[in-house]
């Protein structure tokens, strides 16, 4: 819970408006990686076809990416200038020296969906059954779900489940053909296997609320560094507003 603490003031911080003109942000194009099948890139689309970033004079220049690791690889090696990540892996890099900011961007994140015909009742029944995981090794659903498996079954979820990671529309190709009983996705790709009878078993605030955490949490955000931000605080600042 200090460790949230801490991300929060400093999320609190970057949020301040900052007092250059809108008009100044024309000066610099940002880069903005977005993952192809995420819903940044609705948003972004959204902006664009709303003229939004026009409004506020911002030109950024998308990146396609194909997976979460290719958005923090072109991120740290300065190919992007702003993604979206979790507050977890920002506040690993910044206690690892790295000047990271965080800008909250939503609090949906996912759950834990299981097929009917699984007979997974609760988490206590994924012991020994494979359990397909979007966002990687690290990724923050995964990392949640670990924790929260100590908590409640006494056990770290790497050796309770049998995990499977792969990417989002992959899980669900597994899971609606029966290949995996369950599946930890993100929220859009959920919404598609509850419309095919699938049904979620733990939600993220379940987890969440497990590990003590009882009001809402911004899970994911804007993430772009200091010193660009420093340089360019037009452009973030538009790009923000939008």
């Amino acid at each position: 819970m200090a460790r949230i603490k801490r991300v929060l003031t400093w999320v609190i911080l970057v949020c301040m408006p900052l007092s250059l003109p809108a008009s100044a942000a024309a000066q610099a194009v940002l880069r903005v990686g977005v993952l192809q099948f995420g819903t940044v890139s609705w948003e972004i689309e959204a902006m664009q076809k709303a003229r939004l970033l026009e409004r506020e004079g911002v030109r950024i220049e998308v990146v396609p990416l194909a997976v979460n690791d290719a958005a923090n690889i072109a991120f740290q090696g300065n190919a992007v200038d702003v993604i979206v990540n979790d507050w977890i892996w920002v506040s690993r890099q910044r206690s690892e020296g790295r000047a990271y900011a965080f800008v909250p961007y939503s609090l949906a994140v996912g759950g834990v969906m299981v097929r009917p015909d699984a007979a997974l009742r609760s988490f206590a029944d994924l012991r020994g059954r494979r359990l397909g995981i979007a966002g990687g090794a690290l990724g923050k659903s995964w990392l949640l779900l670990r924790a929260y498996a100590r908590k409640t079954v006494g056990e770290d979820a790497a050796t309770f489940v049998r995990p499977d990671f792969a990417a989002p529309p992959l899980l669900n190709q597994l899971a609606l053909g029966g290949e995996v009983p369950a599946v930890l996705n993100y929220w859009h790709y959920n919404a598609r296997l509850q419309a095919a009878g699938l049904h979620e078993m733990l939600s993220m605030q379940d987890i969440l609320a497990g590990l003590g955490v009882r009001s809402e949490l911004p899970m994911v955000g804007w993430v772009f560094r200091e010193e660009w931000a420093k340089a360019n605080p037009a452009a973030i600042d538009g790009f923000l507003r939008a």
